[in-house]
């Protein structure tokens, strides 16, 4: 992009951004938020703009829900749509200290503006403005695997508001040493301009996959609302994630991803395995129409650590996923039959002949690395183990089940 293009799109962003200031300005002062106090017990959580009741900020609302030391706080949960999350509004419909609101609403601008806590994994929008007083923990959502930030081209554009977001921030999470200095100091160049701390403390959502019994109840409680049963056969669970050069126009393919689970499904066991499968969250609400997953798709309502708990291999590509689910030790398989293409348009920092487990680039390769995994204790050479023990220790040292403690 030359330096005319960067400036006219930087001119019609600012317009385009006073215009959305502007309304909501307009909104905050009609629920008299603007000069409304602060309430000094209410937290406010976002997961990927309202997508779900998921990953690190639920983690951190159990902890906190649970302490009999915090029963002072209420619990303030932002979703796009409370039709579609109803599983999780009911869940929770009983207990006063819980509530939602819409986002982008007017209820939600007003908790945005008065919520002393604030705890985000991506991002507030470009209009919200930190007041004095407010503490902003932004935990992110994982560690990353495809490049972000200024190490992706355009991303000084791109990124903008994310940086904001950072730089508003009182604590910023980090699953370590590796991932603040290649996340936060290289891929969005916070040295010696953030002022806030970052915290090395682990992975909130991974304290799932420390209880697994208690994981397993609720992912069989959640799984009954969907009318899914969670039988007593081991879980193989696919989890790929998004395609596409935008963000907003992800490309997955759901009859692409069905035909691929259903083919593995005919080379494997499937009395003692069941295949399930996680979608991103960017593509979960396409896949739910796709009737050859009915029963397969795990619902984007349910934590992802919850089904990682109870997962005994996980199949996935250039998903960070696997990241979290190395904590538990079992075995990761990457499937990446398309990693030329993928190249193209999406940089990693990790190449795959440098990720922890076996490749496959065929379903057949695939069914044939489960079969090996499953019969002869992971049927992996000494050196795809020494890269998995690298990884859990470069990446999951600090999770012990207490990171949201």
């Amino acid at each position: 992009m030359g330096i005319f293009e960067i400036a006219s799109s930087s001119l019609n962003g600012a317009q385009n951004l006073a215009k959305r200031v502007k309304k909501v300005r307009t909104m905050q002062l009609r629920a008299g938020s603007l000069h409304s106090p602060l309430d000094e017990n209410a937290v406010l959580y976002e997961s990927y703009s309202g997508n779900g009741m998921v990953c690190h900020p639920e983690a951190i609302f159990r902890r906190l829900l649970g302490a009999e030391d915090m029963n002072h706080l209420k619990h303030i949960w932002v979703l796009k749509d409370l039709s579609r999350f109803r599983s999780t509004v009911q869940k929770f419909q009983k207990n006063d200290r819980v509530k939602f609101v819409v986002y982008g609403s007017l209820a939600y601008y007003k908790a945005l503006q008065t919520s002393k806590y604030l705890i985000n994994n991506v991002s507030f929008p470009q209009q919200f403005s930190k007041r004095d007083g407010q503490i902003y923990v932004n935990t992110w959502h994982g560690v990353p695997l495809k490049k972000m930030g200024f190490d992706v081209k355009g991303g000084a554009v791109d990124t903008r508001n994310m940086i904001r977001n950072f730089l508003s921030a009182d604590y910023l999470l980090s699953a370590g040493p590796r991932m603040t200095e290649q996340m936060y100091i290289r891929a969005f160049k916070l040295v010696n301009v953030y002022e806030g701390s970052i915290l090395e403390v682990g992975n909130p959502r991974i304290d799932w996959q420390f209880q697994p019994a208690q994981a397993t109840i609720e992912l069989r409680e959640w799984l009954d609302k969907f009318n899914m049963d969670l039988d007593e056969r081991e879980v193989i669970l696919y989890a790929p994630t998004w395609k596409g050069s935008d963000f907003t126009r992800p490309s997955n393919d759901a009859a692409s991803l069905a035909a691929i689970v259903s083919d593995l499904e005919s080379r494997i066991d499937c009395e003692k395995y069941r295949v399930l499968v996680k979608a991103h969250q960017l593509v979960a609400e396409e896949m739910k129409s796709n009737e050859a997953l009915i029963g397969r798709l795990v619902p984007n309502d349910i934590p992802t650590n919850v089904v990682l708990a109870a997962t005994s291999i996980l199949i996935t590509d250039y998903s960070s996923i696997f990241y979290d689910f190395i904590a538990t030790g079992n075995p990761v398989i990457f499937y990446t039959p398309d990693i030329e293409s993928y190249r193209t348009y999406r940089d990693v920092y990790v190449e795959p002949e440098s990720f922890p487990g076996r490749l496959a680039y065929s379903v057949e390769e695939l069914a044939s690395h489960v079969t090996d995994t499953l019969r002869d204790d992971w049927g992996w050479d000494q050196s795809v183990r020494a890269r998995y023990d690298e990884a859990v220790q470069a990446f999951t040292k600090h999770d012990d089940g207490h990171a949201s403690g």
